[in-house]
């Protein structure tokens, strides 16, 4: 992983079997406009805009999206509230396999960032958060299967107009 990602970057999660309960479904999409990211080089990232699903007493998720890094997910362990998506240094961070599968596409492995201080990981690749975007858009669960983190099932919330904002909005996800 290069230094300009581990620089580049939000929070994010970890931890055993936890879905994205039924409740957080109920609650639908929070949207956030105030920036996830660091940068070594530039300082924050100014466009920084996100989708965020919370879940009390379990994990959360968010899809970042920015001009310099495209879109991203980040997911927390202990059901973070949109305030943990603030900028944050990865100095820190370590590599952790991810294998994400869902019910219209084949399982898939690779390095998401374990975030110690948040107790959270981070997508590395564009990919990793389409498939996570694009399952929202289908209703299917994701399980996302994580080396020293464990297992997790995320039924996320429905489309809604937060998330059909931030779809419309994001330069990684218009079209």
């Amino acid at each position: 992983m290069s230094n300009e990602f581990r620089y580049t970057a939000c929070a994010a999660l970890a931890a055993a079997l936890l879905p994205l309960s039924g409740a957080a479904a109920e609650a639908g999409w929070q949207l956030g406009n105030s920036n996830p990211y660091v940068s070594a080089d530039d300082g924050p990232v100014e466009d920084g805009l996100f989708v965020f699903a919370e879940d009390v007493g379990g994990a959360s998720l968010a899809l970042a999206c920015s001009e310099d890094i495209g879109l991203q997910a980040v997911l927390f362990e202990d059901g973070a509230t949109m305030d943990a998506m603030g900028p944050m240094d990865l100095q820190r961070a370590s590599d952790r396999p991810v294998k994400i599968t869902t019910k219209s596409t084949k399982p898939r492995r690779a390095d998401w960032s374990y975030v110690r201080a948040v107790k959270g990981l981070v997508s590395q690749e564009g990919w990793q958060a389409r498939r996570i975007f694009n399952a929202t858009i289908r209703g299917e669960e994701v399980k996302l299967y994580a080396n020293h983190s464990g297992n997790f099932t995320l039924s996320l919330p429905a489309v809604d107009s937060n998330f059909t904002t931030f779809a419309k909005t994001c330069s990684a996800t218009k079209g």
